[in-house]
């Protein structure tokens, strides 16, 4: 079995990308959703992929585990979590 261990996925709409800026960054201020991923990897023989987080917030990653249960492909995803705060624990429930 081949798995990704790491892509990105954003719906610009849902998620803003607020590291995607200048000239240079243009060409991924896009959505990338599973739909492209699955595009990009047809050929590749690709399996199944972990999704990173791409966003240092608390919401997006029950996004990426709604996206992880409806989708077969996901194997599983790394999502974000502030070690350091007071209320890590809380938010990693």
């Amino acid at each position: 079995m081949k798995i990704d261990s790491h892509h990105h996925i954003w719906d610009l709409a849902i998620t803003p990308q607020d590291w995607i800026v200048g000239d240079e960054m243009q060409p991924i201020n896009k959505n990338f959703l599973m739909d492209d991923y699955r595009k990009a990897v047809q050929k590749s023989g690709i399996d199944k992929t972990v999704i990173v987080q791409t966003v240092t917030n608390y919401q997006e990653t029950p996004l990426l585990l709604d996206i992880a249960e409806k989708d077969s492909l996901v194997a599983g995803i790394v999502g974000w979590l502030d070690v350091d705060s007071p209320d890590a624990i809380k938010n990693l429930d």
